[in-house]
């Protein structure tokens, strides 16, 4: 029997990595949610809009990850000034992030709105029509509350 891998960064990047077809990045239609079920509400998935200047939107953005940055984005325009405090780095960065073809990961922390600091690890996986049009990222966000 096969273990299962525990780590949110890892099981995202390998499972993203077996969606890879030819070494091109996948489609967002071949990512299914449903593969992570138990981690999906780390998760938030963003969409990028490429109508005049580039535009990003959390599509969905999962419970447990919306408690921890203070409310749920979902539906909201990403814009580097949202948080008020620079939680996670990565949302900051989505401009540079659209060039690259691999997942990104980062660790940090930041003290949350209940004077709690909050280590974390993410990763940013990038989905597209081909290696040079990104139309989303799944984010996936693990983290403690000290």
């Amino acid at each position: 029997m096969k273990p299962v891998e525990q780590r949110l960064n890892d099981r995202l990047s390998n499972y993203w990595n077996r969606l890879c077809k030819d070494g091109r990045i996948p489609a967002i239609e071949s990512f299914n949610s449903g593969a992570m079920a138990d981690i999906w509400q780390q998760c938030a998935k963003i969409s990028v809009t490429e109508a005049g200047t580039r535009t990003y939107y959390f599509e969905f953005m999962g419970e447990s990850l919306a408690k921890v940055l203070g409310k749920s984005m979902s539906g909201e325009r990403v814009i580097a000034n949202m948080l008020t405090s620079p939680k996670f780095k990565l949302i900051h960065h989505l401009d540079s992030l659209v060039a690259k073809t691999q997942p990104t990961t980062e660790e940090g922390q930041f003290v949350n709105e209940k004077s709690k600091v909050v280590k974390y690890r993410s990763i940013i996986l990038p989905f597209g029509k081909d290696n040079e049009h990104i139309t989303h990222f799944i984010l996936g966000v693990s983290w403690r509350e000290f």
